[in-house]
């Protein structure tokens, strides 16, 4: 077996190739057979042989068999036979059986009365093999039996030009065996320069075949052709009785040889190396062959026939060309949710090497749009993101859009203001409930805002800063303060959490004072109904102990004095002090509803250490 790497042993016939050469001289008639595939000749090996990966050239016998002679038990593969000259079988010589296949046999000369470049008998194949370019006194192949087996060949411009060849003086086939599925092209001969056939065939193209002289049929089928349908010819004989091509139609192969007859040149060699005798998608040969026990079901390359509705005329079977399509992924889950107005990259891959281009859409843009993978959120719904490219298969993912939550700003303000103005400087003080985001002071004329102020004080608690207002034109101006908070989801107990100092045990009423007029703006007043120290009740260690009474923070939640109990005995169960209010004139009016306090209260924040 040829095709071995010298230095690793792997086996690769295409790349390593192995060439046998019998160094025969045109000529020269020293005997130069390359292979001898028989014990003797007509006599097989007792056990199977198989030759493959080799090219033999060069080859010489006076007889048959300058390339190869073969037995029954022999089988020749992937080999190619070259300038081998012989009386018969100057390629490959097997008179007693074996098989040819996957071979080429080309640029041979047989010179003898039976001259082919492959001579066959008693059971003898020749299968997925190409005959090409041969000078023969006989055929290219020659099936000089009817057990012979030619099938999935192409044989092509070969030439009958020597003298003194067997009849019939064909130059592509001779046989008294079988022919099925084969090419015959661009041969030049005698009589029957295509073919003769003697016995059986089927599925066969014949075109563009010449002969030398006049005769009745450039292809024949001979009175002992007994079996034959579905081929196509050019020529007006039975070989054309699936499809006849005219001048207008031909066979439509996809890169035949244009001119007849063994080359001359080295651009005819050229041009017969680089033949194709496949066939078009428009070629009419395809579905036009028959199934039946003389076929079989792959042809010259091995593809499995048939592909279409029927099995298709000559050695190739058409395969469409199966072009892969791209398939579209889009990286990560199938399904993302994001909020209003927030943006989320997604990227996107073929899965084979592709130049096309990846075009994003949204389904609803008025939920959701896209733009290179980049989605963004609208407005609350669902929608699908797509990733498509002309010609390949898209994908995509849901997209669930949810409402962006209603974020309440924290009511923060100013609170304790005071100023001065001296030689056009305005100095303000003033006190924020709680850190503030931004902080400015607005200069106004009436309900009219004239010069606006960002102030660096934004920390909770006092805050001091000074304008210079000497560009102000003369007026009487009032001036305020402006505070905005940062964005909070919730505005409760996560103020306070941690915070023992505002573990009350049984808190009742709360009341603001949300009056800006009131010199007590934003003071907090809550009531505490039952006496205990939370540590001991209810497990708060560190706590304060919370007397019964009315407890008072300022805008920073910081608490002042002590629980004022107004000099009210308050009952020990829980019953007051409970609902607080404010009123209009600045009182707070405090509720008690236990049996013997029952009534309101009124406490003056000026002084709320007095009865």
């Amino acid at each position: 077996m040829g095709g071995y790497n010298a230095t690793t042993g792997e086996r690769d016939i295409e790349a390593n190739v192995t060439i046998i050469d019998g160094g025969h001289v045109e000529g020269s008639t020293d005997t130069k057979v390359v292979l001898n595939g028989t014990a003797s000749i007509n006599a097989p090996f007792t056990t199977a042989t198989l030759i493959e990966g080799f090219t033999i050239q060069n080859g010489f016998h006076q007889w048959e068999g300058a390339g190869a002679a073969i037995g029954a038990n022999t089988t020749i593969s992937k080999c190619i036979f070259r300038n081998c000259t012989a009386s018969r079988g100057s390629g490959v010589y097997a008179p007693a059986g074996g098989t040819i296949k996957d071979c080429v046999v080309e640029f041979c000369t047989g010179t003898g009365s039976q001259g082919a470049a492959i001579y066959l008998e008693s059971n003898a194949v020749v299968e997925n093999t190409i005959v090409r370019g041969n000078k023969v006194r006989c055929a290219a192949v020659y099936g000089n039996g009817a057990s012979t087996v030619i099938r999935n060949c192409v044989i092509y411009n070969n030439s009958n030009t020597l003298e003194g060849g067997d009849y019939p003086s064909s130059a592509g086939v001779y046989t008294k065996g079988l022919l099925v599925n084969s090419v015959i092209a661009n041969n030049y001969g005698g009589d029957y320069a295509g073919m003769r056939i003697e016995g059986i065939i089927y599925n066969t193209i014949t075109w563009k075949n010449q002969a030398s002289t006049v005769s009745t049929y450039i292809n024949y089928l001979a009175s002992a052709c007994t079996k034959y349908s579905n081929n196509a010819s050019d020529d007006s004989s039975k070989g054309a009785d699936a499809v006849k091509f005219t001048s207008e139609v031909g066979p439509g192969f996809v890169n035949p040889t244009t001119f007849v007859g063994a080359p001359t040149t080295a651009e005819d060699t050229a041009a017969v190396r680089a033949a194709d005798f496949s066939l078009l998608a428009t070629s009419p040969c395809i579905d036009k062959g028959i199934a039946n026990e003389y076929t079989v079901a792959y042809d010259l390359l091995g593809v499995e026939r048939p592909q279409g509705e029927a099995y298709d005329l000559g050695a190739y079977e058409y395969k469409a060309e199966v072009v892969a399509t791209p398939v579209i992924s889009i990286a990560g889950d199938e399904a993302i949710t994001l909020e209003e107005e927030a943006t989320q990259q997604l990227t996107a891959s073929f899965d084979i090497e592709s130049e096309l281009t990846i075009v994003w859409s949204s389904s609803d843009e008025a939920i959701a749009t896209v733009e290179a993978g980049l989605v963004t959120a609208v407005a609350a719904g669902e929608a699908y993101i797509y990733a498509k490219a002309e010609g390949a298969t898209a994908d995509s993912v849901k997209l669930t859009v949810t409402a962006k939550p209603v974020v309440p700003q924290l009511n923060v303000y100013a609170y304790g203001l005071s100023s001065t103005f001296a030689d056009g400087n305005l100095t303000v003080n003033y006190s924020l409930n709680a850190n503030a985001k931004e902080v400015s002071l607005l200069i106004l004329n009436g309900d009219e805002t004239v010069a606006t102020h960002a102030l660096e004080g934004v920390a909770k608690g006092a805050n001091t800063a000074s304008i210079d207002l000497s560009a102000l034109e003369a007026g009487g101006y009032t001036w305020a303060i402006k505070a905005a908070g940062e964005e909070r989801t919730e505005l409760s107990k996560d103020l306070l959490a941690g915070d023992t100092n505002y573990d009350f045990y049984q808190p009742r009423g709360v009341a603001a004072d949300i009056n800006p007029e009131s010199p007590f703006f934003g003071q907090i007043y809550m009531g505490n109904s039952k006496s205990a120290l939370p540590g001991a009740d209810s497990g708060v260690e560190g706590a304060v102990a919370t007397p019964t009474g009315v407890a008072i923070f300022d805008a920073t939640l910081v608490q002042q004095g002590s629980i004022y109990g107004g000099g009210v005995t308050w009952e020990a169960d829980g019953w007051g002090p409970g609902r607080i209010k404010i009123g209009e004139d600045g009182m707070v009016y405090v509720n008690d509803h236990a049996p013997s306090t029952a009534g309101i209260f009124k406490m003056e924040p000026a002084n709320p250490s007095a009865n």
